[in-house]
């Protein structure tokens, strides 16, 4: 997540193609931003039901 982040991929669209929702990506995110010291640990759990359709692997541009 933080690597396509870095890259330009916006929340919805880097969770769309990983199939998280934007707020797991903004959640993730900002914990990756916070100091060593102040990171908590962010649990993820996998959504329910079959992954977003056309969430192959692909390059943005």
């Amino acid at each position: 997540m933080v690597q396509l982040a870095a890259e330009g991929w916006s929340a919805p669209r880097i969770g769309a193609h990983l199939g998280w929702s934007a707020a797991t990506v903004h959640r993730v995110l900002r914990a990756a931003l916070q100091p060593r010291t102040q990171r908590h640990q962010v649990r993820l759990r996998r959504p329910q039901g079959p992954r977003v359709a056309g969430a192959q692997l692909q390059h943005p541009g």
